[in-house]
């Protein structure tokens, strides 16, 4: 159904979101939690029971991928909300809403709408943007450079001194 075609991409989107924040070290989440495809996978197979079991419910479905599926990894109380807001945001019934964008302002990010998942989804899929604007991943515009920051410190860290002269 259109409602399990769009859930589905909503939660691999948030999956993708969740792994993705992990390059930020601690701007991402305090702790480098060990999100995998399991996760992912027992996420879906959950949405897919309950969507043919009973009748959508959203909190049921926001707390098992927020404090369960996903959340049940999550240590820290402030990536527990974090995980928690993206949930309400993203797994929600605005997310079935056509006008629906995981970034706020932006057509890249929309949900597709088509019948035949494989082809539409993967289409829609390549049309994202090489490099994900950090407003999509939740965290600060200039996270980006954060990011490459500390890559440049630990290669410098390891760097020989230079040879100084004599003279010096």
């Amino acid at each position: 159904s259109e409602q399990w075609r769009t859930l589905c991409f909503a939660l691999c989107f948030l999956h993708c979101t969740v792994i993705e924040r992990l390059k930020f070290g601690a701007l991402g989440w305090s702790a480098n939690y060990a999100f995998g495809d399991r996760d992912l996978k027992c996420s879906l197979n959950f949405l897919e029971r309950h969507l043919r079991e009973s009748a959508l419910s959203w909190p049921a479905v926001q707390f098992m991928v927020a404090e369960v599926l996903l959340g049940g990894l999550v240590t820290d109380t402030f990536d527990r909300r974090t995980l928690a807001a993206y949930t309400k945001g993203w797994l929600s019934a605005r997310t079935l809403a056509p006008s629906f964008s995981f970034c706020e302002g932006s057509e890249a990010f929309c949900v597709p709408r088509a019948a035949a998942m494989s082809t539409t989804y993967l289409d829609s899929i390549a049309k994202f943007p090489e490099v994900d604007p950090p407003q999509v991943l939740g965290v600060h515009p200039h996270a980006e450079l954060i990011d490459d920051g500390a890559h440049v410190i630990r290669a410098l860290s390891q760097r020989p001194p230079p040879h100084l002269g004599d003279d010096a």
